[in-house]
This record gives structure tokens, C-alpha cells and sequence, in this order.
């Protein structure tokens, strides 16, 4: 896609692509956590809970409790860091156009913290109850199901405002990349094509 034809619906048509095969590991995760929390001794189940409130607890330092400047700085370093994997290192021009889309880009940070408690607080309600094997795992695949469809509006609406930033972004920058560049993109495409391939020719 990368060219004078790449448009900004193109770009947002395929990060919809790359949500789609998310989903589908998240399904194949969800499922295979249904089967195996079930089989977790009363330790080993208060372990992962003190890790994903650790978790969460970085979670909501990192990326909760910033004000707006801090928060813009953030979004500048991490798709700073995003571009540099593709295309290496940045000019001077593309970095101030990343750091004025990351001026614009807003945040749901709080609202994922709450729906990673929800899910917490869920798996352990669950997990609680003196149900048996096949129960717990049936009401673990269920429960999981459901959070892997996002209907909070406002998030949903946050996020297709922020991919639109980016998508129009990623068109600016391709259209700016030095031959250095260009050359690091394609070594770094067909390098996930080699894996890609193996992976396929393996499984």
C-alpha cells in the first residue's frame, strides 16, 4: 500500500484488518483461559489477582494519572517509537508532525482501567463459587465472550476519532520518507514475511 496511492480510508481500512485477527487470538485465548482457571489451586489463583492489580496499578500510573501536557507526551514518544520500528529513524519534519498529532489525540486510558477492573473483578467472582470444573468454565467462556465486544460508545468513539489522526498521519509520513527510510521499510516487511511464511509452513 505504501506509495502515492496510499489514502487515509486505506490506512483506517486496514487497522480495521489488524482489530479482526486481534479479535480472533482474543477468542483463542479467552477459550483456552475458560479451560485452564478453573484448575488453579486457591495460591496460584490469589498470585495472578496480586499481578493484575499490579498491573492495573502501573496501568493507571502510566497512563491515568497525567495531566494533558503529560499525556500528549506520551502519545509523541509512543508513536515516535511506532514509526521508527517501520521506517527508522525519524526527520526532524516527521517528529513535529507526530508530536502535533499526539497534541490531538485524546485518551480512554480511564475508561479501559475501569473495564481491566470489571474483568478482574468478574474473573474472581466467578472463580469464588463452588462450581464445578465444567460449570466454572462454561461461566468463564461466557463472561470472557462478552468482553471481547466493546459497546462503551464513548470509548468507541475515542478510538475511531484517534485512528483517524493517525491514519491521516501515516499517509502524511509516507509521503515524506527518504530513501534510507524506504529501504528500512521494505527490509522490515520482508523479514515479517519470512516469518509469517515459516509459521504458516510449520503449523
Amino acid at each position: 500500500d505504501v506509495g502515492p496511492q496510499l489514502s487515509d480510508q486505506k490506512v483506517e481500512q486496514r487497522i480495521v484488518e489488524l482489530d479482526q485477527f486481534w479479535q480472533s487470538l482474543y477468542s483463542k485465548i479467552n477459550d483456552e483461559m475458560a479451560h485452564l482457571l478453573p484448575l488453579l489451586g486457591n495460591e496460584q489463583q490469589q498470585e495472578l489477582f496480586r499481578n493484575i492489580a499490579v498491573r492495573n496499578d502501573k496501568f493507571r500510573e502510566e497512563f491515568v494519572d497525567l495531566n494533558e501536557a503529560e499525556m500528549a507526551e506520551r502519545y509523541s514518544e509512543s508513536l515516535q517509537e511506532n514509526y521508527e520500528n517501520w521506517i527508522g529513524a525519524l526527520t526532524h519534519e516527521q517528529e513535529l508532525a507526530v508530536k502535533q498529532v499526539a497534541r490531538q489525540l485524546r485518551s480512554s486510558a480511564h475508561l479501559r482501567l475501569q473495564r481491566r477492573q470489571a474483568w478482574q473483578r468478574g474473573l474472581q467472582e466467578i472463580l469464588a463459587k463452588q462450581y464445578s470444573t465444567q460449570t466454572m468454565t462454561e461461566r468463564l467462556r461466557k463472561f470472557l465472550s462478552a468482553f471481547e465486544v466493546n459497546d462503551n460508545k464513548v470509548m468507541n468513539e475515542i478510538s475511531d476519532a484517534n485512528k483517524r489522526y493517525i491514519a491521516k498521519l501515516t499517509v502524511q509520513l509516507s509521503r515524506t520518507l527518504t530513501e534510507t527510510q524506504k529501504a528500512f521499510f521494505i527490509n522490515k516487511t520482508d523479514e515479517y514475511i519470512r516469518l509469517f511464511k515459516n509459521l504458516a509452513e510449520n503449523r
